[in-house]
């Protein structure tokens, strides 16, 4: 959606940061862990995507940010543009990430009483106004005792049915008006937090869940065309030089990390290396029960990680035969895999558009254009962390190699 010449005009806000060589971080190969909102909503919030129903979905469903801040002793709010009652729907898991005891506050339209205007959901604009009344009685209560807070939004204007506001946007075009109203309301959190004095000393960290694409022909096809535009959200940070500047290092590493390969698994470490001031030296990138990601502040990711995208909280693996699969290696290129639907099973490799500093990321891209490549990759995972991988997603891994092998020859 971003690679329009129009889209980038209708986002200035976010060119803004795409340009920043100091305090604003946009990771351009970002990768997400599944094309369902459900499993790509569990690894952001909790850093972990699912390799068994037993402590793997209990870690992922039990863990959240929110709580993390929560027993830090934060005061805590949940801003969300789409009502958050999953009850009796398969988006249950979700209502601890989006609200519950976490959270001092919750924001969203059953409470607010905002408007209905794309389907569930409110305008992402309407998030603004509770933000700033929050700021300023959250000043008010603390006085000169300033307690620490946590606040985190929940975007839906890019999500189906899709809503452009031709107020904020000026455009009838239903990309660039989603794109328009998306950076406009981003744009003012950071100015509402720069008016309340407190931008200096906040760290704001966005993210996509899975990626989306815009209906074909009217026809909603994301979940049945599962393609590199999926799994490519868009991730960013800004940090202040006022907390960057303590430690050199976590400037470095995340300016290097921008241009390689990460995947939203990689905010969970992350902000908990923000939020106890030291890396967690206990959080694995894999273990038996789940795919974890890197802590972005103390490691500088390596050329030729490997990134995982596949079912997790929201696959029961001992009733299903169905299997999706995205393997990433280096800085462009995807080979996925999708087995148990007639007609619809493929094997292929993706590039990826690139849409930042495009001169620059051209010179670091690691090109993987044939299946001997993937084989390759494969093959050295032995062990690996990537191995655990491997052996718990055996029913995808099955069907993979068998079709690699076919396409290999």
């Amino acid at each position: 959606m971003m690679a329009k010449e129009s889209s980038v005009k209708a986002t200035p806000f976010l060119q803004q940061m795409f340009r920043s060589e100091d305090e604003y971080f946009v990771f351009e190969n970002a990768r997400g862990v599944s094309g369902d909102t459900v499993d790509a909503m569990s690894g952001i919030h909790s850093g972990c995507t699912p390799l068994d129903h037993t402590e793997g979905r209990k870690f992922a469903l039990n863990n959240t940010i929110g709580a993390e801040f929560k027993r830090k002793g934060y005061n805590t709010a949940s801003f969300s543009s789409c009502e958050i009652n999953f009850e009796g729907t398969k988006w249950w898991m979700m209502s601890d990430m989006l609200g519950g005891v976490n959270f001092d506050q919750v924001h969203h339209p059953h409470t607010t009483k905002d408007p209905l205007v794309n389907g569930p959901a409110q305008d992402d604009i309407a998030m603004e106004k509770h933000f700033q009344k929050w700021l300023e009685e959250n000043k008010k209560r603390q006085g000169d005792t300033r307690q620490p807070f946590y606040a985190q939004f929940y975007y839906f204007n890019g999500h189906y049915p899709f809503f452009n506001n031709q107020n904020i946007s000026g455009t009838t075009d239903t990309v660039d008006g989603v794109l328009s109203t998306v950076d406009k309301s981003i744009e003012n959190i950071v100015r509402q937090l720069r008016e309340a004095g407190e931008l200096d000393n906040t760290i704001i960290i966005g993210t996509g869940d899975h990626g989306e694409n815009l209906p074909a022909r009217g026809i909603y096809k994301r979940l049945k065309e599962w393609d590199e535009d999926i799994l490519h959200p868009m991730m960013y940070m800004y940090v202040p030089r006022e907390i960057s500047k303590k430690s050199p290092g976590i400037y470095e590493n995340l300016r290097y990390n921008t241009r390689q390969l990460v995947s939203i698994l990689d905010i969970f470490p992350t902000i908990l290396h923000f939020l106890d001031g030291i890396p967690n030296e206990n959080y694995p990138v894999t273990n038996e029960h789940c795919v974890r990601g890197f802590d972005l502040l103390k490691n500088k990711i390596p050329f030729n990680r490997v990134a995982w995208s596949f079912p997790g909280v929201n696959d029961d693996l001992s009733k299903t035969k169905r299997g999706i699969l995205a393997l990433h290696s280096g800085t462009s290129s995807s080979l996925m895999n999708r087995f148990g639907w007639p007609r619809r099973n493929f094997m292929s490799i993706v590039e990826y558009a690139t849409i930042i500093h495009p001169k620059r990321n051209n010179e670091s891209k690691v090109h993987l254009r044939d299946f001997n490549d993937w084989n390759s990759i494969i093959e050295n995972m032995t062990g690996t962390s990537d191995e655990e991988v491997l052996k718990k997603r055996s029913h995808c891994i099955t069907s993979f190699l068998k079709n690699l092998a076919k396409l290999s020859v």
